[in-house]
């Protein structure tokens, strides 16, 4: 009876990861600790790698090569377990998800992406899904503000997925004579092709309008029988205020039952110190999430670490699921920590001044120690949160000169 509670209590398991009749471990929107901490309001947020799973059209924002690599425990602390037929005894059962984005811009010719997916239940199941992203800025802010006085970005991009499960089978497991697997167990696997499109408006910088559809081509990832992945579309929009950033997203799954197919998410993301302390929450009608960020960057690498933490509410004796993730940025120029300094240019006057003589005063020692180069840089900093500052003008050209 124990045996039977078990493996039954497994398979509702892996049906709420999945939660549509074709494999939807594919299609969940748990990718990227950064997402899930916000409820998974992210199609209308997009401005890094996590992108290419959430609205393709996000990655032609970037500026930077970028990368993220997100390891995921679902349902923390339960105990799954299943019968092994060679010991005569129950073995545990690990669940995984394990994600890499990875993205590469092209300046005006737009930014290439791949991405990978996978989840996996220990020597039972697991399922992986390989995007390919292009997107493209198709209309520039800065042009159509010099026509018309609107600032208005508008992105369009494209992921083709190659997606693919597979399940285990023992020698002895009485599923290998099964005629779903083929009667002799050589049907376990099955690969399908699909697309996503996405477009993502933005508006003077703080108004965010998304639209993402996933599954754009059904594709059939039944091993016995048919059973296509659908489509799903997503909407989304978010506001930006200094730091602040709230979110909100509506989902619809199409062939899937009534109760699953609208899905709503609001979040909430907010940023301190500078940017380098993040913090989110958010939560959607599947379950709620929260999570933080430590971010740094140098004049040519960025780094970011990324916890979430989200709760279901169907799934019961169990802690969460929690995600860590790493960014890492990397740009030729050395202008990652220059346009974290613009941003600032927008804080209060308060905290505008502080920074500013922050660099001011980081400029005039590197200055005294004869790297001028640093200076330079430092003083840019100064100057583009106070550009009438011609004292700070007057201090580049002297470092300049030192470096002639």
């Amino acid at each position: 009876m124990m045996k039977g509670k078990r493996k039954a209590l497994f398979v509702i398991i892996i049906a709420c990861l999945l939660a549509v009749p074709a494999f939807a471990a594919f299609d969940t929107d748990g990718w990227g600790a950064r997402p899930v901490g916000m409820g998974g309001a992210f199609t209308a947020v997009c401005d890094d790698a996590n992108s290419i799973f959430h609205n393709a059209a996000g990655t032609a924002r970037l500026k930077h090569m970028e990368g993220i690599f997100m390891h995921g425990i679902p349902f923390a602390g339960l105990d799954l377990k299943v019968w092994d037929d060679d010991t005569l005894e129950f073995r545990d059962v690990n669940l995984g998800l394990n994600y890499l984005a990875l993205t590469y811009p092209l300046g005006a010719y737009g930014t290439v992406g791949l991405g990978w997916i996978n989840f996996n239940a220990t020597d039972l199941y697991s399922e992986n899904a390989i995007s390919l992203n292009y997107a493209l800025q198709v209309v520039d802010s800065e042009k159509r503000r010099r026509r018309t006085g609107n600032a208005i970005d508008l992105y369009s991009g494209l992921n083709l997925k190659l997606i693919s499960h597979a399940y285990s089978l023992d020698d002895n497991d009485r599923a290998a004579g099964d005629a779903v697997f083929g009667g002799d167990g050589t049907l376990t696997s099955k690969a399908g092709i699909t697309a996503d499109l996405g477009l993502l408006g933005v508006i003077n910088k703080e108004i965010s309008l998304g639209l993402s559809i996933k599954n754009a081509i059904p594709a059939n990832v039944g091993i016995y029988e048919k059973e296509y992945l659908l489509p799903q579309v997503g909407i989304g929009a978010a506001y930006r205020y200094k730091d602040i950033k709230p979110a909100i997203d509506i989902v619809y799954k199409f062939g899937v039952p009534k109760i699953q197919r609208f899905n709503v998410g609001i979040g909430c993301e907010a940023w301190f110190l500078s940017k380098m302390i993040g913090v989110r929450a958010g939560l959607n009608l599947d379950w709620i999430g929260a999570g933080f960020s430590f971010s740094k960057n140098s004049e040519m690498l960025g780094m970011q670490v990324d916890y979430s933490f989200n709760y279901p509410y169907l799934v019961r004796a169990q802690y969460g699921t929690h995600r860590l993730a790493l960014t890492v940025k990397f740009d030729r120029e050395g202008v990652l920590d220059m346009e974290r300094v613009a941003e600032l240019g927008e804080l209060g006057r308060k905290d505008k001044k502080a920074n500013t003589k922050q660099y001011y005063d980081q400029g005039v020692q590197y200055y005294k120690q004869g790297e001028y180069k640093k200076a330079i840089r430092a003083w840019q900093k100064a100057l583009l949160l106070n550009p009438s500052n011609n004292k700070v003008k007057a201090l580049i050209e002297k470092a300049e000169k030192k470096l002639e």
